[in-house]
Formats: structure tokens, C-alpha cells, sequence
């Protein structure tokens, strides 16, 4: 397969979000009504017709994504989750010495439920009607999702971004457009770099936890003692005061990280990322995805939470103010030829992975 692009001619093409929160409000609020009419019948539906809204304003070069899944395939997906919860709460009720083995059955499942849900969510994805596809297999996402976890607690954690390295590489690897796989470029050094400002942050918040116990533990002895309160000694800040401030000090730490590890490894992914000749750009910035969580969640407690889909058209929008593609070439043309390639692909393939989960 030829897949040889111009190089010389690299072009930056944003990726533009033209939704507008009124406008999904229309279509988020019904959804969500019908949804609470129906007992959660009705999500599949809303789900299908939400992600198609957002697919089809976020635009590449004046084309737009589709999503194409249908609702009954979600609706299956999610009869078999919660089948699955029932099966554990009967477990645990009345059969507790089966619980590990309910486990070891999940530890066995889950990988397989990651690759056909993927496999799912891309196969239903089109830009300019040419799908993407997920080749991965079982044997190679046990390695990732379930064996590689083993490692964990021998290592005290440590091998945590080497396997988050492994779990990029398996799914950018094997995800395609047409028949054109993408292919992943990050080193394993990169991740482990990521990680060691939020390890940094971790040690900071468990070094003030141990100062305030050793501060705080003569008072808590002193009030086991039974002693006189005028013995207790002062304090200049109120004792459950000064534990909602840790906690929340903990929670924005937290939600810090949690950006902080989302914009660089996003960043490094989409950077290091290619398909065939195009590359990929991602700017995110930690400060403003925070400054995004601050206000919508605010903006989502003052309304009872009717601010969601100005929350999520935001996002979506920055999101897709910060990525662009290195053009190579004719962008047309490549579609082309992956509208091609995808449709010979797919006649080979298409008996092999007949099996579709909606997650």
C-alpha cells in the first residue's frame, strides 16, 4: 500500500468546534427529560444523539466528523453491564466465598470489554465517510490492561508510567483511518517525566499531612486523657476548620494533578503522532484547563447543573482551538485513497470482527 504524501508542502489545518451551547441545549435538555421519563431507558438514544451533535461541529478543513452507532447496540451493551453488577451484589450477598472468583473472571473480562468498545466507538466514527477502525486484539490487551497491572505493587508503583506508556502505544498503534494506521512516537522516558511533578506534589501534601499530625497529636491525647479544658492547649485555627481546609487543600491538589498529567500526556501523544505523512499538533495548557473546571463547576452548582452543555461546548471548543494537523501534501487526496483502501479492508476483515459493543 502507497501511502508516500508530499512533505514539502505541510500545511497547518485546525480543528474548529462550531457548537454553540444554546443551540445543544436544544438538544441535550430534551434528551435528559426523556431520559428521566423513561427510568434511563432512553440514555442510549441521548447518548447517540448528543455525540452526534458535538461529532458533527468539530470540523477539519471544512469537513465534519459523523457518528453513526446505533442506540439498541448501546442499550445491549448496557443491559450486559449492569447484568454483570447484579451478578456481583447476588455474589456478595450470598455466596461471599465466590467474590474472588467473580473478580478473577472481571480481571479476565475487562480487557476484552476495552477492545470491543473501541473497536465499536471507531468503526462508527467517519470523517468525509471514510471510518476508523480498531485492529487490536484480546491477547495483546490482557498483556496491557491486566498483566501489566502485576507488576504494580513489587515495584511500589514505580512502573505506573511505563504502563500508562503501554497503554498509549497499544491504542494509538492500532487505531486506523481507512486502512492507514496511525502511529505512536512518545518515548517511555517522556511519561516518566510527566509523572515526577505530580510524585513531587504527592510527597509536598503527605509532608504537611505528617506535620499536622505531629502538631495535632498531643491535643487529641490531651482529649482522650479527659483532661481539664483549661489544659487544652490554644490553637489559632478551629481543630474542624483546619481539617475541611486539608481536605480541600487535598482535592485541589488532586484535580491539579489530574489536568496537570492530562494536558502533557495528551500534548506528548498528539505530538510524537502521526498518519502516514500528516502530523498532529496539541497546545493544552494546565492553567486553563483548571480555570475551565473552576467555572463550570461553578456555573453547574448555581444552576442545578441546566449549565452542562455551556460547560461541555467550552470545553469541546477549547479543546479544538488547541489541535491542529500538519497537512502533507493534498489532504483530499489522501482521503481519497484511505476511502479506498477502507472499503477493501473492510470486506477482508469485516467477517473476522462481526461482534459490536456499545459502552
Amino acid at each position: 500500500m502507497d501511502t508516500a504524501l508530499d512533505t514539502s508542502t505541510a500545511r497547518p489545518v485546525p480543528v474548529e468546534f462550531t457548537g454553540q451551547a444554546g443551540e445543544y441545549f436544544g438538544v441535550w435538555f430534551p434528551n435528559l427529560l426523556l431520559t428521566v421519563i423513561t427510568l434511563g431507558f432512553y440514555s442510549p438514544w441521548a447518548k447517540v444523539r448528543n455525540t452526534q451533535y458535538m461529532y458533527g461541529h468539530t470540523r477539519i478543513d471544512s469537513a465534519s466528523f459523523a457518528y453513526t452507532a446505533r442506540p439498541v447496540d448501546i442499550l445491549k451493551g448496557r443491559v450486559l453491564a449492569l447484568l454483570l453488577f447484579l451478578i456481583y451484589v447476588l455474589v456478595a450477598s450470598f455466596m461471599p466465598l465466590l467474590e474472588p472468583v467473580f473478580f478473577a473472571a472481571l480481571f479476565l473480562v475487562f480487557p476484552w470489554l476495552i477492545v470491543l468498545a473501541l473497536r465499536y466507538r471507531y468503526r462508527n466514527t467517519l470523517y468525509r465517510n471514510v471510518r476508523f477502525d480498531f485492529t487490536g486484539a484480546y491477547p495483546r490487551a490482557f498483556l496491557e490492561y491486566a498483566v501489566m497491572w502485576l507488576a504494580m505493587l513489587p515495584t511500589l508503583g514505580l512502573i505506573y508510567p511505563y504502563i500508562r506508556w503501554r497503554q498509549s502505544r497499544f491504542l494509538v498503534d492500532h487505531t486506523r483511518f481507512g486502512a492507514t494506521a496511525f502511529q505512536f512516537g512518545a518515548p517511555a522516558g517522556r511519561y516518566f517525566r510527566i509523572y515526577l511533578v505530580p510524585f513531587a506534589l504527592m510527597l509536598g501534601v503527605m509532608a504537611v499531612a505528617g506535620i499536622a499530625v505531629a502538631v495535632l497529636a498531643p491535643l487529641f491525647a490531651t482529649l482522650k486523657e479527659g483532661a481539664d479544658p483549661e489544659q487544652i492547649p490554644d490553637f489559632p485555627i478551629n481543630l474542624g476548620l483546619a481539617v475541611v481546609l486539608f481536605y480541600l487543600l487535598l482535592y485541589v491538589v488532586f484535580m491539579l494533578i489530574t489536568f496537570y498529567i492530562r494536558a502533557r500526556t495528551r500534548n506528548l501523544i498528539f505530538n510524537t503522532a502521526s498518519l502516514a505523512a500528516h502530523r498532529f499538533r496539541s497546545e493544552l495548557r494546565v492553567k486553563v484547563l483548571l480555570g475551565l473546571w473552576v467555572t463550570n463547576t461553578v456555573a453547574l452548582l448555581c444552576t442545578l447543573g441546566l449549565a452542562w452543555p455551556w460547560a461541555r461546548v467550552r470545553v469541546a471548543r477549547y479543546y479544538a482551538s488547541v489541535t491542529s494537523l500538519e497537512v502533507a501534501g493534498s489532504l483530499d487526496d489522501f482521503v481519497a485513497r484511505a476511502g479506498e483502501e477502507s472499503r477493501a479492508f473492510g470486506e477482508e476483515m469485516g467477517e473476522v470482527f462481526d461482534v459490536d459493543i456499545g459502552l
